[in-house]
C-alpha cells in the first residue's frame, strides 16, 4: 500500500506546467528577436560559446529537478508489509430499511438519518467484530459484505438513500434471507442480524425467513424507527408530503408489534431508536453474551519512507544542469544547498517526529492523556504545522477537561490541514467543547462551520439540532424568568401603592374624625348649662333669697299700716 504522507505539498506540482509554458513563451520570443536582427544562422555564429538547444536542455533539467524535489517533500511511503492478527469477535449483519417511509420526520431530522447515526455509534462499540450492511425496501441488496474495515462501511453508509432501491415496500423477509445467506458458515452462535426498520407494511412471507434464521442459530436484534402515532412522509424530490391515490396525505406508523415478535422468536432483543444510547447498550450487551469466533484481519504494521529516491534523482538532475554552465552560478549553488540541506536534515526530523507521534498515540490509547499531551507538544516543536498532531493533542486536552487549550489545538489543526473533512472534524470538536460548557450559540456556530466543510456529517447535524433545541429552551426559560420578575415587581409596586393609599385614607379619616369631634365640642360649648352648685352654696343662696323675701314682706305690711299723706294743692 503506497501513499504520500504530506499530500498538501503535491499542490506545488501545479508550478511545473506553468514553468514549461513560460519556457515555451520565452523561447518563442527569443527566436523572434533573433530573426529581427538578421539571418538566424549568421547571428548565432557570432555567439562564440553558443551550443544549439543548451539553454532549453538546462531549463528542462531544472524543471525536472523541481518536480522530483516536490515529490520528495510529499514523502512517498509504502506500508512495511501486511501483518495478520488473530482476533475474536462476532459476525454482525446490519439490515437497514431504506423505503420512502424512512423519510418521515417524526424523528429529527428524519428516520433514515437517525438510523445512520445509530449505525455509526454501534460500529464504534463493536471494534473487534466483523460487520456487513444490507439495504432493503421492495427487495434486499448486499451493500457491504462482512468485513473488519468499519471505516469503509461508514463511507458506504453515507451514500445510502431510498432512491438507490428501484422497488419500494418493506420486504423484511427478503432482508432476513439475504442476511442469513451472507452469514452462512460455521459457529452458528456467533452470528446476529441487526434489523433497523419502521416495520410498516411488512411482507407476509417473513415467517419462513424467521424460521430459517432460527434453524441457522442466528438471533435478530430489531430496532424500531419512528412513532406509533405516525407522521407524513416528506419527499425531498418533490419537496412535499406524499399523498395516496385518493389525494389523502400518507401517514407512516411504527409497527412495533411485528418487530417485537421477530426479536422474541429468534432469541433477540427489541429497542426503540428514540433512546439511541440505551439501544446501542442493549445490543452490545447481547453481543457480549454471544460466543465469539476467531478470525484473521490484515493491517499494515508501519510505513517506510521513500523520499530519498526522488530526492536523489533531483540531485543528479541539478548536478547535470550545473555542468551546462548556462544558468546563473548563484542559482545553481542555492538549489544545491537546498537539496543537501533536505538530504541531511529531513530523514532525522521525519524519524524523530514520527517517533514522538507514535509514542503519543500509544499513550492516548492507554488513556494517559497528560503524558500524551507532552509527547504531542514535543512533536509540534519539530513541526508546528502538523495538523494531525494538533488534532490529536486537542483530543488529549479535551479528555483532560481542558476545553480552552483543546479549542486552540483544534483551531491550529483546522488552520494547517488541507483536507476539508479534517477541517470539518476540528470545527466539530470545537463545537463539542462549547456544548460541554452549555454555550449553545458558540456550539451552533462551529457545528455550522463543520457542515459547510462536510455537509454529510451526521454527527454534526444531530448535535446542531440538539444545540438549537437547547438554546431555544434556555431562551424560553430566560423569557419566563424575566416575565415572572416583571410580575413580581408589578405586584410589589401595587402592594406599595395600596399601602400608601390606605395610609392616606387612614390619615384623611383621622382628620375628619378630629374635625367632627371639634365641631361637637363647639356645639356642646354653645349650649352648655350652668354648672351645678355645691350644697353649701345652695344653702347660702336660699338664705339670701329668704331674707330678701322677708324684707319685701315687712315693707308691704308697713305700707298698709300708715295713713295716706296728701299732696299740697298750692
Amino acid at each position: 500500500m503506497y501513499r504520500f504522507e504530506h499530500v498538501v505539498y503535491l499542490w506545488l506540482l501545479v508550478s511545473i506546467p506553468i514553468l514549461l509554458l513560460s519556457l515555451y513563451v520565452f523561447l518563442k520570443w527569443q527566436r523572434n528577436s533573433i530573426n529581427k536582427l538578421g539571418n538566424r544562422n549568421l547571428v548565432l555564429q557570432q555567439l562564440i560559446t553558443y551550443i544549439p538547444n543548451r539553454f532549453t536542455l538546462k531549463m528542462l533539467l531544472l524543471i525536472a529537478a523541481l518536480f522530483f524535489l516536490i515529490v520528495a517533500l510529499a514523502n512517498w511511503q509504502k506500508g512495511s508489509g501486511e501483518a495478520t492478527a488473530k482476533r475474536k469477535g462476532v459476525d454482525i449483519m446490519i439490515a437497514l430499511d431504506v423505503s420512502k417511509s424512512m423519510w418521515a420526520k417524526d424523528l429529527q431530522p428524519d428516520r433514515l438519518t437517525r438510523a445512520k447515526l445509530f449505525i455509526n455509534k454501534l460500529l464504534d462499540k463493536v471494534e473487534n467484530d466483523r460487520v456487513g450492511l444490507i439495504v432493503f425496501a421492495g427487495n434486499a441488496y448486499l451493500q457491504v459484505p462482512i468485513t473488519t474495515d468499519h471505516a469503509a462501511l461508514k463511507m458506504m453508509l453515507q451514500a445510502v438513500s431510498p432512491d438507490m432501491v428501484p422497488t419500494q415496500g418493506t420486504e423484511v423477509g427478503a432482508a432476513i434471507n439475504l442476511a442469513c445467506t451472507s452469514l452462512s458458515g460455521k459457529n452458528r452462535n456467533s452470528k446476529t442480524i441487526v434489523l433497523i426498520s419502521d416495520g410498516e407494511d411488512h411482507d407476509e412471507k417473513f415467517t419462513s425467513a424467521i424460521e430459517a434464521a432460527k434453524e441457522a442459530g442466528i438471533s435478530i436484534q430489531t430496532i424500531g424507527v419512528g412513532s406509533e402515532k405516525g407522521a407524513p412522509i416528506f419527499d425531498p424530490n418533490t419537496q412535499a408530503n406524499k399523498i395516496d391515490a385518493q389525494g389523502n396525505e400518507v401517514l407512516s406508523k411504527l409497527n412495533k408489534a411485528a418487530l417485537v415478535a421477530i426479536a422474541q422468536q429468534t432469541n433477540g432483543t427489541y429497542s426503540a431508536i428514540d433512546n439511541m444510547e440505551e439501544a446501542v447498550k442493549t445490543i452490545t450487551l447481547k453481543i457480549d453474551q454471544m460466543t465469539t469466533t476467531e478470525f484473521e484481519s490484515v493491517w499494515y504494521a508501519d510505513y517506510t519512507n521513500f523520499f530519498q529516491i526522488p530526492l536523489a534523482i533531483a540531485l543528479v538532475l541539478l548536478i547535470g544542469a550545473m555542468f551546462l554552465k548556462i544558468a546563473s552560478k548563484q542559482t545553481s549553488k542555492t538549489l544545491t544547498l537546498l537539496i543537501f540541506t533536505l538530504w541531511a536534515c529531513n530523514p532525522s526530523l521525519y524519524a524523530q517526529e514520527n517517533k514522538m507521534l507514535k509514542q503519543a498515540n500509544a499513550l492516548y490509547k492507554e488513556k494517559k492523556y497528560k503524558d500524551a499531551t507532552q509527547c504531542y507538544q514535543k512533536a509540534l516543536q519539530i513541526n508546528n504545522k502538523n495538523s494531525t498532531a494538533h488534532f490529536n493533542n486537542g483530543n488529549s486536552l479535551y479528555s483532560q477537561k481542558n476545553n480552552e487549550a483543546a479549542r486552540k489545538e483544534f483551531d491550529q489543526a483546522s488552520k494547517w490541514s488541507a483536507d476539508k473533512q479534517a477541517k470539518s472534524g476540528a470545527q466539530y470538536n470545537i463545537g463539542n467543547t462549547y456544548m460541554d460548557e452549555k454555550k449553545w450559540e458558540e456550539a451552533i456556530a462551529y457545528y455550522k462551520n463543520a457542515l459547510k466543510l462536510h455537509a454529510d456529517d451526521q454527527d454534526a447535524k444531530y448535535n446542531l439540532s440538539y444545540a438549537l433545541a437547547m438554546k431555544k429552551k434556555d431562551d424560553n426559560n430566560k423569557k419566563k424568568n424575566k416575565d415572572n420578575k416583571k410580575d413580581n415587581q408589578q405586584n410589589k409596586d401595587n402592594k406599595d401603592k395600596n399601602k400608601e393609599q390606605k395610609q392616606q385614607q387612614d390619615q384623611q379619616n383621622k382628620q375628619e374624625q378630629n374635625k367632627d369631634q371639634k365641631k361637637q365640642e363647639e356645639k356642646n360649648n354653645s349650649g352648655q348649662q350652668p354648672s351645678k352648685l355645691s350644697k353649701q352654696q345652695a344653702e347660702q343662696l336660699l338664705q339670701a333669697l329668704m331674707q330678701e323675701e322677708k324684707k319685701l314682706q315687712d315693707k308691704k305690711r308697713q305700707e298698709r299700716a300708715q295713713p295716706i299723706k296728701k299732696e299740697k294743692d298750692w
